[in-house]
């Protein structure tokens, strides 16, 4: 089951570490104002997120016409193919699977 507005809340102030559903290593950091920055080899992207009921909301200006792309946070528990990534963040644009860092 994925995770609650709470739990969800929890997870968007420090920073993940993982990998893309494609096998891509990503880091995204969150502030506690709400901006993120997310980076992999080929990109460097910053906005906003918010926790809207259950899902984890980000908006990066220029990309998908500037609107929210919303989903569900997910504990990790039985993926072999992730087995360092206690999270699956399930978006309509991305699968990331991380970890979380403070």
């Amino acid at each position: 089951t994925h995770l609650d507005g709470l739990g969800s809340r929890a997870l968007a102030g420090p920073l993940w570490i993982g990998k893309l559903e494609n096998g891509v290593d990503f880091i995204q950091y969150f502030d506690r104002a709400g901006n993120i920055a997310y980076r992999t080899a080929s990109s460097l992207l910053t906005g906003r997120a918010v926790v809207e009921g259950d899902r984890l909301c980000q908006v990066i200006e220029g990309y998908l016409l500037d609107r929210p792309s919303c989903g569900h946070v997910y504990r990790n528990l039985s993926d072999p193919n992730h087995p360092d990534q206690a999270y699956a963040y399930v978006s309509v644009d991305a699968v990331k699977y991380f970890r979380v860092s403070n």
